[in-house]
């Protein structure tokens, strides 16, 4: 009966450290404030775009105009 119990309190513990997810390391992204373009430090004018389909990594990125035009 030990067992059992003791079995029953292992397994959910195991499985939710198992299958646990951490936080990607990308390059640290402002929250999107409603506006189009960003500058950074750097000056340089940045836009956020959302890449779909079937790509390598889509989702939300920040871009400035030389990706944009070349």
């Amino acid at each position: 009966m030990k067992k059992q119990l003791l079995l029953f309190i292992l397994v959910p513990v195991i499985f939710c450290f198992s299958f646990s997810q951490s936080e990607p390391d990308k390059v640290n992204i402002r929250s999107n404030t409603g506006v189009r373009y960003v500058s950074g430090e750097d000056g340089v004018i940045r836009m956020y775009v959302h890449v779909w389909g079937h790509v390598a990594s889509p989702g939300r990125i920040l871009v400035d105009d030389a990706k944009i035009m070349g």
